[in-house]
């Protein structure tokens, strides 16, 4: 769970370097997340950092900015969140597609905010590309 609690933290970080466009609107299952793993870490479940790890990243890409002042610096976020997931075990990939779908099923049950549906709906094969086809595994690695 090593790589997903970093990324999930970077991602964090990074949200709240840019106060301007991301203030504080992240989902409630974000920020209790994080402020837990550095309480204690171990006491932390898989899915709970899973959750909060898809909805910032969503919300990352999400965020309007209107003088494009920073695509940049999301691209270069989303790389490196990618990076990190790279190291990230079956069970941890297993967990990030569980959370996906979970939150594209809500957000078709909910909202149905056209961009959120989209991007949850095919969130591993975004951050994975090979392997995934929208938040389901295919045949090939």
């Amino acid at each position: 769970m090593e790589a997903l609690a970093e990324a999930l933290i970077y991602a964090v970080e990074y949200i709240d370097w840019l106060p301007d466009l991301h203030e504080n609107q992240l989902d409630e299952t974000v920020r209790p997340t994080v402020a837990a793993l550095a309480e204690s870490p171990f006491q932390v479940k898989l899915e709970a950092v899973a959750e909060a790890l898809v909805h910032a990243v969503t919300y990352i890409d999400w965020v309007p900015d209107p003088d494009e002042e920073h695509l940049h610096e999301d691209a270069q976020a989303f790389e490196f969140i990618a990076a990190i997931l790279a190291d990230t075990t079956d069970a941890e990939k297993n967990a990030l597609a569980a959370a996906a779908q979970r939150a594209f099923q809500a957000e078709q049950a909910g909202a149905k905010r056209e961009y959120f549906q989209q991007s949850y709906g095919r969130w591993m094969e975004e951050m994975f590309v090979y392997g995934w086809d929208g938040n389901k595994r295919t045949d090939s690695d």
